[in-house]
């Protein structure tokens, strides 16, 4: 019996310094029925030149140059729409992540073994640590609405990025564009969407490695909100509708949007980095969310009332003001 196809895609811009390990890692494979598609998006460095080094090297890889710019979301969709019409799964691998050798295999014989698995998640190297690795073994194959539940109600995270998952490709194909350009995590949101009528395979193994010291969108978002509350609160409300009751979506939404506006109330007594509120604005209008002032102002006062209570704290704000006044 052959073994089904696996489509590979690596959108690539500016990635000289990590797209020869990337392609290396997809070569290492011990799964040999793949075929490689890496799409340079107008790359100003050498990543083109390295693409079509390995393609000239190996049939199963080849290079997708575009001929105009696409943003980030676009230039992914763009990818997907490149596998091979005999794949029967597809891989993305970012440019600067990497595979482990048995990802592949692993991967492809879950799915085989449960057909209901619509996507399949794995345990990650997160640069240093290890995460993705909430779901108990040896289990291998959950109820996916179930598994949408517990991101939901309580912060179940087995996605990663778009790096650690394998989707089927009858799914992907039937979704075009697969990710939602509006959304501000479009790659959870696929996942729950596929998670709607599919189940999740998981392997309770290490199978991809992110990279984080060149993801400055990534970056971006952790200043603006390290603790992802708003993420959070967008997934519920987007989200919430479909996998939870009347009752668990309004006691989820009240706790979230408190954690929310208490956190946003505390920034307000800190300087703070160019955009943070734009970005708050429009990852809310993204869930058809507005930002509550009266609710933000109210939040703010309990904030600066919790500091008066805390002289060392406000002692050592005034020091931090003074000195940046100073300079």
């Amino acid at each position: 019996m052959n073994s089904p196809r696996v489509s590979v895609v690596t959108p690539a811009y500016n990635e000289e310094d990590y797209l020869a390990e990337c392609i290396e890692s997809v070569l290492a494979q011990t799964y040999t029925n793949w075929d490689y598609t890496v799409v340079n998006n107008c790359s100003e460095d050498r990543s083109l030149e390295i693409a079509q080094r390995f393609a000239a090297s190996d049939r199963r890889i080849r290079v997708v140059d575009n001929s105009r710019f696409l943003s980030q979301i676009d230039n992914l969709n763009w990818s997907l729409e490149q596998i091979s019409s005999e794949a029967v799964y597809v891989k993305m691998v970012l440019a600067d992540d990497r595979l482990f050798p048995r990802c592949l295999a692993e991967m492809v014989r879950v799915a085989e073994k449960h057909p209901r698995v619509g996507l399949v998640s794995a345990h990650r190297q997160d640069d240093r640590e290890v995460n993705c690795d909430g779901l108990s073994g040896p289990q291998e194959c959950f109820d996916g609405r179930e598994v949408a539940r517990a991101t939901l109600t309580e912060d179940l995270f087995v996605f990663g990025s778009p790096s650690t998952v394998m989707l089927r490709a009858d799914l992907v194909r039937a979704r075009r564009p697969f990710f939602d350009r509006t959304a501000l995590h479009e790659d959870t949101e696929a996942c729950l969407e596929i998670l709607r009528n599919h189940d999740l395979g998981y392997v309770h193994e290490v199978l991809t490695f992110t990279r984080r010291e060149n993801e400055s969108l990534t970056t971006t978002r952790r200043a603006f909100d390290s603790a992802h509350r708003l993420d959070r609160l967008i997934m519920a409300a987007k989200y919430g509708p479909v996998f939870l009751s009347e009752e668990e979506e309004r006691v989820r939404r009240r706790q979230l949007e408190e954690e929310y506006y208490r956190f946003l109330g505390e920034r307000l007594l800190y300087q703070l980095p160019e955009g943070f509120w734009d970005y708050h604005r429009q990852g809310l209008l993204s869930a058809g969310l507005r930002l509550h002032r009266p609710r933000l102002w109210r939040a703010g006062l309990r904030a600066a009332l919790d500091e008066l209570k805390q002289p060392r704290l406000l002692m050592r704000r005034g020091a931090k003001l003074l000195h940046r006044s100073r300079n």
